[in-house]
């Protein structure tokens, strides 16, 4: 049974630093958005939005 592509270690390396480089920046996404999203509504509920 053929287990597809097989990497070299250096191939592997690569791929985990670039794995871990899109985490960092989804997770830099989504504290962005989160912030955001968190001043905007507390910039309404300060002028009696909510």
């Amino acid at each position: 049974m053929d287990d597809g592509i097989l990497l070299t270690e250096e191939q592997k390396k690569s791929q985990k630093r670039r794995s871990a480089a899109i985490g960092i920046g989804l997770f830099a996404f989504v504290a962005v958005v989160f912030l955001v999203t968190y001043f905007k509504i507390a910039q309404g509920a300060a002028n009696g939005v909510l």
